[in-house]
């Protein structure tokens, strides 16, 4: 039994973790896209 509480458990943590990365590649890119075109403009 303790198995089939443990196993949710441990999806949710990964998920979250998941969340989190996909978050930061997400505010990541556009810095990286202004960079870009800041040095176009160079």
């Amino acid at each position: 039994m303790l198995n089939f509480y443990l196993i949710p458990q441990l999806f949710n943590l990964i998920h979250s973790f998941f969340m989190i990365y996909l978050f930061i590649i997400k505010t990541e890119k556009p810095h990286k896209s202004y960079d870009l075109s800041g040095f176009n403009f160079l």
